[in-house]
């Protein structure tokens, strides 16, 4: 079921931005023409994606008819500075031209011109700075800015500005998850796996963000190695993490963990971007590799917890790599994936530590309960908040011996059952029973004086005259006026002056 709801979840994201994505407008479909940097003449239809040989600037150019509208929308392009002309007069330049290490591929662009710029025959020129690939995923529409404007707006808020928040999430995430790994008692290693994770994933994910400029073109490359190194290590890292949590052979997660680290080495020693961009076939395949190996650890080991955000991570990434692979007009939602796999696998370590934690905490409740009677046993005492408000009541049956001898041991457990029975019927919500020995107890009333707590035996001493055996008992009272221990010393003192007088 939770692998069926990653599924469904995933899809459903991908066919909301979609819709997003093609607004009401007219399509300039048709044969464009492209002009290399080196001026060789081509015609291409879109979508219409390539990985460049050589680094320079290229020109599409698309004739057509008068149609309705004021803006040009480009909502999915793959190049590194973009000038869009209509009839000869220049719109907009869109990121660093000259330099050419814009990150404006992940952005949904919306172009505005003057209406009166229209003409029967329009010439729609785009000159697009690439640097390692050149592309437009989705056929530009002509529209009108006031229909589609704000449209565009949450588009890009989910494709682009989300990846703020994952980023945000994740660190935050790892934080905790780092703090939490370090400082509580115990072997949490797979809390700091999962912790380096989360922060390196937002190191990733800087890649898919919209920006004007990435420096010089050296910059950028140095800029992308780190990105990718990132991604790869973070991704490593949760195997590792996730392997530990389910007890996986070690072996195996340093095995992905090394596979990964060596195609880090060897992006590293990639000579410049068009090289870095034509090997990137061997990252997809890394990220694949790892986030299905991933799924199956989950799904082996019956994770339930893990289940959705791996299928959730392993889903996103798939998609992704086969768009960028394959030059489509997809969505690029890994963010979504990175920001599900964060979360919901921090959360699971989360839930799984609170579940140990409950367990141990009924564990401890346990070894302070008197088995016998159902009242606390002695450890209690050190756990006990007290304060000068508070009044201790020593009490010991004076005829419990007689009882043992006269009617035998299990007539003796039954009358220091009915004891706690009758205490428990009227002494107040806060207050505590102790069994302190064989047949002592020792009364813990919050918030009490002298004169309640006399009230309070005597209401239980009326309420043991109707028990089927005779008790009596001998009692003392004292405030806590030092520490708990010196106020028992004081009641236990004033208990065995009665038991003499009785």
């Amino acid at each position: 079921m939770r692998f069926v709801l990653g599924v469904l979840v995933f899809f459903l994201l991908v066919m909301f931005l979609n819709a997003l994505s093609t607004p009401e407008g007219v399509k300039l479909t048709g044969k464009w023409k492209l002009i290399s940097d080196d001026g060789k003449v081509e015609m291409v239809e879109i979508p219409f994606y390539r990985t460049l040989d050589r680094s320079g600037v290229y020109v599409l150019i698309k004739e057509f008819q008068r149609c309705e509208g004021d803006s040009i929308l480009f909502s999915s392009v793959s190049n590194h500075g973009m000038r869009i002309y209509l009839n000869g007069v220049l719109l907009k330049e869109i990121g660093d031209f000259r330099s050419g290490t814009a990150n404006i591929w992940n952005f949904s662009h919306i172009v505005r011109f003057d209406e009166e710029l229209m003409q029967d025959k329009n010439i729609l020129r785009v000159e697009m700075k690439g640097v390692y690939d050149l592309g437009i995923h989705r056929t530009p529409q002509v529209v009108y800015y006031e229909k589609v404007g704000w449209r565009n707006v949450i588009f890009n808020f989910f494709i682009n500005d989300i990846y703020l928040l994952a980023m945000g999430g994740s660190i935050v995430l790892g934080i905790v998850l780092l703090t939490f790994g370090l400082s509580v008692p115990g072997d949490h290693t797979h809390f700091v796996y999962i912790a380096i994770a989360s922060l390196l994933s937002s190191v990733y994910m800087m890649e898919f963000i919209y920006r004007e400029t990435t420096g010089n073109v050296d910059e950028l490359l140095l800029f992308k190695k780190f990105t990718l190194a990132a991604g790869l290590t973070a991704i490593a890292f949760l195997v590792q993490g996730v392997g530990q949590f389910t007890g996986i052979n070690k072996r195996i997660t340093t095995m992905v963990f090394l596979l990964n680290f060596s195609g880090v080495i060897f992006f590293f020693l990639m000579p410049d971007l068009i090289s870095f961009e034509k090997t990137q076939i061997i990252s997809y395949i890394l990220f694949i590799t790892s986030t299905i190996f991933l799924t199956t650890i989950v799904f082996w080991h019956r994770k339930k917890h893990l289940i959705f955000p791996a299928t959730f991570l392993s889903t996103t990434v798939v998609y992704t790599v086969v768009a960028i692979m394959s030059g489509f007009s997809g969505i690029y939602v890994v963010g979504y994936g990175v920001l599900v796999a964060s979360l919901g696998f921090g959360m699971a370590l989360i839930e799984n530590y609170r579940d140990i934690y409950k367990k141990a905490e009924v564990t401890h409740r346990k070894s302070l309960i008197d088995h016998l009677t159902g009242a606390f046993n002695r450890s209690i005492l050190r756990e006990i908040p007290i304060s000068s408000n508070d009044v201790v009541v020593m009490i010991d049956l004076d005829n419990f011996k007689e009882i043992n001898d006269k009617y035998g041991h299990e007539a003796g457990d039954k009358a220091l059952i009915t004891m706690v029975e009758k205490m428990k019927e009227n002494l107040r919500q806060d207050d505590i029973i102790v069994r302190y020995g064989g047949d002592e107890f020792l009364l813990v009333l919050k918030n009490c004086d002298e004169l309640t707590a006399t009230e309070i035996v005597q209401r239980i001493a009326a309420a043991l005259e109707n028990a089927p055996i005779e008790l009596r008992y001998s009692y003392g009272i004292a405030r806590v006026t030092e520490d708990l221990r010196t106020a028992i010393k004081v009641a236990d003192e004033r208990m065995y002056k009665m038991k003499k007088r009785n």
